[in-house]
């Protein structure tokens, strides 16, 4: 199972796992939920938290594991998602 955790500067939400891993910046999604829509495992949801904009972000579900197809990344239009289908220690 996977983990959600902060990196230090507290500006990504990372996924915890072998692998696929899904990284989000926080602070630059405007929580448009084109990710969240075309995501076809419902892996990532909206944080009940808000960045430093005011918004509600995106982060990946702990109970569903991503098979890094792309479309989130693909669909972001600010370029927040970043998916890393191997672990990179």
């Amino acid at each position: 199972m996977s983990e959600l955790k902060f990196t230090e500067d507290k500006h990504v939400v990372q996924q915890t796992q072998k692998s696929p891993r899904v990284e989000i910046k926080k602070d630059k999604c405007k929580g448009c939920r084109l990710c969240i829509l075309y995501c076809p495992t419902k892996h990532l949801k909206l944080s009940p938290q808000f960045n430093k904009k005011g918004r509600q972000f995106v982060e990946p579900r702990e109970t569903t594991g991503c098979v890094g197809c792309g479309f989130c990344f693909s669909m972001c239009p600010d370029a927040c998602i970043e998916i890393y289908t191997k672990d990179e220690g």
